[in-house]
């Protein structure tokens, strides 16, 4: 059993410290082990403290189905980070709407998503951007820190904001605490016998 006081963020952290050379995903016919997330989970973390963005500010993410986002979601839930989706298959001009409507202050995502429109949009208000290039993660260049001007839009706990599918209009924002979050991965109750039981 595990400790009832044990929290998700400490699970997050258990996970990312499992034997290094331990497989953890399978991508394009090749093994990704704990020990490379590791690494650029504690790089995208050194980034965000980097760009001087207040620990309250929600984080737009726009992910891939790569290692490198999953490595990514780790390091921001681990601190307890709110994350807005935005999906990252639309047109340049769309995710540039997205982002001038949302302004948010930082915003992590794959190297290609960070066109000019994209670029332009984000510069407008101050924010700053990290871009993930396979298993590395650096600034964007020009948008490495937060402007003064961007606001802090808190939410009353930490939550991942995702979107609905749109299939009967816009997508629509839906916010799901870290505390709902664990309910469904961990279980209620928590009845693991280990870390590796929670995530495997």
């Amino acid at each position: 059993m595990m400790s009832g006081d044990t929290t998700f963020e400490q699970m997050y952290e258990a996970a990312l410290a499992r034997e290094p050379s331990r497989p953890a995903i399978e991508f394009q016919g090749q093994w990704v082990n704990w020990g490379q997330l590791r690494r650029l989970a504690a790089q995208v973390d050194a980034l965000v403290a980097h760009s001087g963005l207040d620990p309250r500010a929600p984080i737009v993410f726009m992910p891939h189905n790569r290692p490198s986002a999953a490595a990514a979601l780790l390091a921001m839930l681990m601190r307890s980070r709110t994350l807005s989706m935005v999906y990252a298959f639309q047109s340049p001009v769309a995710i540039g709407r997205d982002l001038t409507r949302l302004a948010p202050a930082l915003v992590i995502a794959s190297g290609e998503v960070f066109t000019p429109p994209v670029r332009d949009a984000l510069a407008a208000h101050g924010a700053a951007a990290i871009a993930l290039h396979e298993l590395d993660a650096a600034p964007v260049a020009g948008l490495e820190h937060c402007g003064d001007a961007t606001l802090v839009s808190a939410t009353a706990r930490p939550e991942l904001q995702i979107l609905t599918s749109g299939t009967t209009g816009a997508p629509k924002r839906f916010g799901m605490t870290h505390d709902m979050i664990a309910r469904h991965v961990v279980g209620a109750n928590k009845n693991y016998q280990s870390m590796d039981d929670a995530f495997s």
